[in-house]
């Protein structure tokens, strides 16, 4: 007999949005429903920059370039 996983369940539920700022990070508005104000998130520029080479297999810690 098989389980009967139950979905997940979300940690929080509401709308945001993502806006890229001139220094080319990001900055991230987020709103819990129910919640009578925003929440602000700012990434900075470096971070983003960062998180994208790595994810494109150019960061300093590309495992391929580690093996080499």
């Amino acid at each position: 007999m098989s389980e009967v996983i139950a979905p997940p369940v979300p940690i929080s539920q509401g709308t945001y949005a993502i806006f890229e700022t001139p220094s080319g990070g990001y900055h991230l508005v987020y709103r819990v429903h129910g919640a009578a104000e925003d929440t602000h998130l700012e990434i900075p520029g470096a971070i983003v920059s960062m998180a994208t080479r790595m994810a494109g297999g150019d960061g300093v810690f590309d495992i391929s370039k580690l093996m080499i």
